[in-house]
C-alpha cells in the first residue's frame, strides 16, 4: 500500500489486482473452445499467472522505477508517472 493514495495523504486501497488478473485468465479460459488439450494449455496458463506473482506484472513501472533509482515508489494517487501529467484536480462549484 505504500504507493497508494494521494502523496500527501495517508495510503488508500487500491483495486484487487491479483483478483482481476484471475478472473481475466478465468474469462480466457471460459471463452476459449472446449477441446481437452487447448483447456489443458489454459489452465497451465492460469496457474503460472497466479504463481508468478499476478500484482507483479502490473506494477513494471513501479518497479522498473525501484530497480533503476533504489528509491521506494511514492504514493500518486491518480496521477500516471508514464504518460502525459493527470493529476486529480480540484474544480469549484457555484450557485449562480
Amino acid at each position: 500500500m505504500s504507493i497508494t493514495g494521494e502523496h500527501d495523504g495517508d495510503p488508500k486501497k487500491w483495486h484487487a489486482v491479483g483478483d482481476i488478473g484471475a478472473g481475466m485468465w478465468a474469462a480466457f479460459a471460459v471463452w476459449l473452445p472446449s477441446t481437452s488439450a487447448q483447456t489443458r494449455v489454459m489452465i497451465r496458463a492460469v496457474h503460472r499467472y497466479l504463481d508468478d506473482g499476478a500484482q507483479g506484472a502490473w506494477l513494471t513501472y513501479q518497479a522498473a522505477n525501484f530497480f533503476a533509482t533504489g528509491t521506494a515508489p511514492k504514493r500518486l494517487g491518480a496521477a500516471i508517472p508514464t504518460s502525459s501529467p493527470i493529476k486529480r484536480s480540484c474544480a469549484r462549484t457555484t450557485n449562480t
